[in-house]
């Protein structure tokens, strides 16, 4: 897909919120205006995005996944009829199921309680105080079946920039996604194992985190941009 046919997509995509673009980055600009001058250099980069479409962020760097030729892959135009929902309930464990980056399509969601109601996405979420946020389904674009959620925070508070999730059941490997279960770290917050890694920027003095630990019937990726000394268990409570 080129840029000009991803970007009328998005386009069509902010046309479509309550808020407009307009007032999204009013209250971005808003937030920018309280940060030293230090870390507004340092985030400008963030900040010149739109908050609703940090999504784009997260398909070209977090995740560089091969979006479908066809664009109703993104506008929600697919047929569930045969689609498999995932039951973390299930008494009988699913079979695991594998897949590949070119084996992913993704489709925009308007709203984060359609995870719930309409796939049975029942993940725990982040309920930290934000900008914007995304939601995007992943499936596969073989089976259609439903593999789990991308979901993208735009914060800019005195602590976070972007908080990013990747939800995927525990019976599911993504293969572009399991690098974050052989991360170095490791430590114990609300009883599960929490696996990790801290990359610091001594220029825009911020840390760059990658998480992982299953809790739920789930298992979750997570990405946080962070300014200040906060330990994974305290940046884990703020977000969650």
């Amino acid at each position: 897909m080129d840029d000009k046919k991803f970007d009328e997509i998005m386009h069509k995509y902010v046309s479509t919120r309550t808020r407009g673009k307009d007032a999204d980055f009013g209250k971005l600009n808003e937030q920018k205006k309280v940060k030293t001058a230090k870390n507004f250099n340092s985030r400008l980069a963030w900040s010149a995005v739109s908050c609703v479409l940090l999504i784009a962020v997260a398909l070209s760097i977090a995740l560089p996944l091969t979006l479908p030729d066809n664009k109703n892959h993104l506008e929600g135009n697919i047929d569930d009829s045969d689609a498999s929902i995932y039951e973390p309930d299930s008494s009988n464990p699913p079979d695991i199921q594998y897949c590949d980056e070119d084996e992913l399509s993704l489709q925009l969601l308007e709203s984060e309680d359609k995870l719930a109601s309409e796939y049975n996405i029942t993940a725990t979420l982040p309920t930290i105080q934000n900008q914007a946020a995304g939601y995007i389904l992943l499936r596969n674009r073989t089976n259609k079946n439903i593999v789990g959620a991308l979901v993208e925070f735009s914060v800019y508070d005195d602590y976070f920039d972007i908080v990013r999730m990747y939800i995927v059941p525990e019976n599911t490997v993504v293969t572009i996604l399991s690098d974050y279960e052989t991360l170095p770290l490791e430590t114990i917050w609300n009883n599960c194992s929490v696996k990790y890694i801290i990359d610091y920027d001594e220029e825009s003095e911020c840390h760059n985190s990658r998480m992982f630990f299953s809790m739920g019937g789930y298992k979750y990726h997570l990405d946080a941009q962070y300014y200040g000394e906060l330990s994974i268990e305290e940046v884990l409570d703020l977000i969650f």
